[in-house]
């Protein structure tokens, strides 16, 4: 953990007093965190409610706005946009310029002023914030019209849905930091960390080429290949090579780019594996939606 002493105190008031929380970043190979900011809440530059209502209202007043507004297919592809330029600061910018484009002159103001230089960090876009608001529209978004730019949309939905998370209201210490925030900061470590990608199809294979065959004398002789190929029909390398061609399209895509990747894949490819494939690893939204439902 990074001493507490080196953290900005006013990062730390701002938490307590309830408007965000302590969100990691990034880490290194000389330490477990690079940096700590506080993330970007609704509150930052909605204002304060003239009704009077307190965060929670506001917050889920917003949250429905944004699903009566903005169709379900065209939230997840905002989303989606936010799942990509997260970390791409060039592009991220972009992003935050149509927020600003849909915003209010005065919740423009207040968001420039959130994010000015100089003051404690703040983060646009976190991926908590954008897992959690996959998990809102599959749950309960809409087909209905799209009446404002989806990518505006959804960074406010991400903003509305962290608006109460991390709280700071326990005394426990945990390293010197208050438990709720470095137990998440611990536990976020390497989800907001790099990693060698290329590295983890290896690791893949090797597990399963390398170290399966020692597990045949509990599987009856057989291999873990063996099994996968009997309820798949596929192969561990089908699996790594199609996995690798959606990783790799993901990883070059950029804005203004067409967000699905072609059903063929590949001239090349056998049509049979990749939708074998499709089914093991994807599903529709209507199919996601179902088991999020039967989830919970």
């Amino acid at each position: 953990m990074i001493p507490p002493d080196q953290f900005q105190v006013d990062e730390f008031r701002w938490i307590q007093q309830g408007h965000g929380g302590l969100i990691l970043s990034g880490h290194s190979d000389r330490g477990p965190l690079r940096h700590v900011g506080v993330y970007l809440v609704l509150a930052d530059y909605a204002g304060q409610d003239p009704l009077g209502r307190d965060d929670d209202e506001v917050r889920h007043d917003m949250v429905r706005l944004i699903l009566a507004t903005i169709g379900k297919e065209d939230l997840l592809l905002g989303l989606n946009v936010l799942s990509r330029v997260w970390n791409r600061e060039e592009e991220r910018s972009q992003v935050r310029d149509v927020l600003r484009q849909n915003l209010s002159d005065k919740s423009r103001r207040l968001l420039d002023n959130a994010l000015r230089p100089g003051k404690e960090q703040r983060i646009l876009v976190v991926r908590q914030g954008i897992l959690e608001g996959f998990r809102t529209v599959l749950r309960y978004g809409r087909d209905v019209p799209t009446q404002r730019s989806p990518e505006a949309a959804a960074l406010m939905l991400t903003h509305s849905v962290l608006s109460r998370t991390n709280r700071t209201n326990s005394t426990e210490q945990f390293g010197g930091l208050p438990a709720d925030v470095s137990v998440p900061m611990c536990i976020n470590q390497y989800f907001y960390g790099p990693d060698d990608d290329v590295s983890r199809f290896d690791r893949v294979l090797r597990l399963w080429r390398d170290f399966g065959p020692s597990q045949e004398s509990i599987l009856g002789g057989r291999t873990p290949g063996d099994l996968l190929r009997e309820a798949t029909g596929l192969e561990i390398e089908d699996l790594i090579v199609m996995g690798f061609a959606i990783w790799a399209h993901h990883e070059n895509w950029r804005l203004g780019q067409p967000q699905y990747l072609d059903v063929t894949l590949h001239p090349a490819m056998d049509i049979e594996r990749w939708t074998t494939f499709l089914k093991l690893v994807a599903d529709t939204s209507e199919g996601f939606s179902r088991q999020l439902k039967d989830l919970t």
